[in-house]
């Protein structure tokens, strides 16, 4: 409570996903609260809501924990990070998060999260091929198309 502050839920999305047992009342009342708070409200499939989360939250967590523990396995490990500097520490933030919480993440949502990483490897793969073959054409429209994306996120925009 002591973190609170009046328009701690402005503006932020909020997802629901009722199922058919899920009486409307119900989700006119759980709807109605967290509007009265300021959410924005969204109602989802189960499935749809893994999906999107396991891309945009629990990607990232698998790739920063990743990166942190095999560059820390390395032989290289002190060094490596000596020279870590911004855009490491920005990436791999997350990775300072609990253990258990995603551990328990990761395998509820075990399905969704692992058809993400083979697309993710996929894409890495196509990456790895462009830098490899110095296809400087393929990583310029890559890197462009990230950056185009990246730029118009709602949290960009916001800064």
């Amino acid at each position: 409570l002591e973190a609170g502050f009046a328009s701690l839920f402005d503006d932020r999305c909020v997802v629901l996903t009722p199922d058919e047992a899920t009486a409307d009342t119900a989700i006119a009342r759980v709807t109605a609260l967290w509007e009265s708070l300021g959410a924005r409200v969204d109602h989802l499939s189960a499935n749809v809501h893994d999906r999107l989360l396991a891309a945009t939250s629990h990607l990232p967590h698998a790739l920063a924990f990743t990166l942190v523990d095999m560059l820390a396995s390395g032989c290289d490990a002190e060094a490596v990070f000596d020279y870590a500097a911004g855009g490491f520490a920005d990436f791999t933030r997350i990775a300072a998060s609990d253990p258990i919480v995603w551990r328990d993440i990761f395998a509820a949502n075990r399905d969704a999260l692992v058809a993400t990483l083979d697309d993710y490897m996929q894409a890495l793969g196509e990456t790895r091929r462009a830098i490899a073959q110095n296809d400087t054409y393929a990583m310029f429209e890559r890197i462009s198309r990230a950056k185009q994306v990246r730029d118009q996120l709602p949290t960009a925009r916001a800064k």
